[in-house]
């Protein structure tokens, strides 16, 4: 009994010797014995069949000091430090007439290679996504109009927003832009976008009549 433990403590403590077959034999009084001598005094001893031997091979580590690798289509929020618009300028007048927007933003660092920037006037979407820094829209409604900027990645998440610009779209005028003919009174505003129509021709003719 102990050669056969013996024996199967050397099969797995060493796994990568070669060995010759291994016999059993059992005396007249039931002993086992195992052994890797072909015997000679029983013919009936025949080599065991060992099972096949356990191995084990580790998953290969990661070495410390070295975290994957960002992907390089897109850069990460933390990465733009700034995105501000320049053009329009805070609280600036459109006129009817000449309501087209031109829009315009800087952003710090420079645009990511596959990152896009959409625009938006009063929350809602104006333009396509693409990778330009400027657009043109063009405004209807009278009123203040709100516009902001946003840097997106690839899949749609939100990398930075611009804080909002608020532009002033004015109402018609009879009397803006009309040509000085010599009976305009210096002392009636040429550019009357602040008062309502009505009232101006009002004083206008009061000035006529006086």
């Amino acid at each position: 009994m102990k050669n056969w433990c013996a024996i199967v403590l050397l099969i797995f403590l060493c796994p990568t010797f070669t060995f010759a077959a291994i016999y059993k034999h059992v005396d007249a009084l039931g002993n086992v014995t195992y052994t890797d001598t072909p015997p000679t005094d029983s013919p009936n001893d025949a080599p065991v069949t060992l099972p096949p031997l356990q191995t084990y091979t580790p998953k290969p580590s990661q070495l410390p000091g070295n975290p994957p690798a960002i992907p390089a289509e897109s850069n990460p929020a933390e990465h733009y430090q700034t995105l501000v618009i320049t053009a329009p300028t805070a609280e600036q007048s459109i006129y009817p007439g000449d309501n087209n927007l031109n829009l315009s933003a800087a952003v710090t660092p420079a645009l990511g290679q596959n990152d896009v920037v959409q625009w938006f006037v009063d929350g809602q979407p104006v333009g396509a996504q693409s990778a330009a820094l400027t657009q043109t829209v063009t405004l209807q409604d009278r009123g203040s109009h709100a516009v902001t900027v946003e840097i997106r990645a690839p899949n749609g998440d939100v990398l930075m927003q611009s804080d909002p610009v608020t532009v002033n779209m004015q109402k018609a005028s009879l009397l803006r832009n009309q040509p000085d003919n010599g009976n305009f009174p210096d002392n009636l505003e040429r550019f009357p976008t602040v008062y309502d129509p009505g009232t101006l021709i009002d004083r206008y003719r009061n000035n006529q009549g006086s």
